[in-house]
This record gives C-alpha cells, structure tokens and sequence, in this order.
C-alpha cells in the first residue's frame, strides 16, 4: 500500500471507491462512471480501491459495485459526516473527514455497521430520500 496523500482542506472531496465491480453498465467502467458524474460537481480525484487515503481534508467513499442515482451527487459531495445506508440495510456510501475515512472504508467493505460503529465517528446515518435535499422539495 502506498503512502497517504496530502490534501488541502478546503478542496472538494477526494472520491475513494471501495470493492469494484465487473459489471459495466452503460458501457462503462464503474470508475469511469462515477469520475464523471462527480467530475461534473467538482471532484477532480477519484483514488482505486485499497489507495492510500488523504491524510487531510473530506474522503466520498462509495462502494464500487452499486449504481447512484445523479440527483444524490450534489448532496453527496457538499453534506458532510454522513453513511448511506441502501434498502437492505448495507452501508454503501459516506462523506467523511480523512481522520476517519479508514474506519468508515472498513464498514462499507463489511458490508454491514452496528450502530456503535456508525456513531462512534460521529456520522448520521442517512437513507437516499434523507440524504438527498431534491427529493424534499
């Protein structure tokens, strides 16, 4: 594994993909997918699966084998201190500072999170309707 990256604090997020996924929807790689689709709200650095992580600033971490629909990508990127949780009670997303993106990365790679887990880094947990202010208006 490499070393971690420096980041500036007030820059976007740093996309991190956690696990991937042969499927390719679209006809297009799931990092390639996401790249743009975030790439269109500002992030400009999208790091692999087992990357090291940045040492400063706010880490997107989404799974690799899920598909997000474009109306959450805003919210995604600009709320902070969250975990996505899909219907089936699986984390699969999180917008967190880099101080704890090891341990948020390690609970979407489970694939599950206990309550103690979700809270002990200070993250709410959020649903798609919650996470997303397009879906409340």
């Amino acid at each position: 594994m490499s070393q971690p990256v420096p980041v500036d604090d007030r820059a976007a997020p740093i996309l991190c993909l956690v696990g991937a996924s042969e499927v390719e929807p679209f006809s297009m790689t799931p990092v390639e997918r996401l790249r743009r689709a975030f790439a269109r709200l500002g992030v400009e650095r999208v790091l692999e699966p087992l990357a090291a992580l940045p040492e400063t600033g706010r880490v997107l971490l989404l799974r690799g084998d899920r598909l997000y629909d474009e109306a959450l990508g805003r919210d995604m990127v600009e709320r902070h201190d969250w975990i996505l949780f899909d219907d089936n009670d699986r984390p699969v997303g999180a917008n967190v500072s880099a101080g704890v993106a090891a341990q948020t990365r390690a609970l979407l790679e489970a694939g599950h999170a206990e309550p103690a887990a979700v809270n002990a880094p200070g993250l709410t947990r959020v649903s798609p309707a919650t996470l997303a202010t397009a879906y409340r208006h």
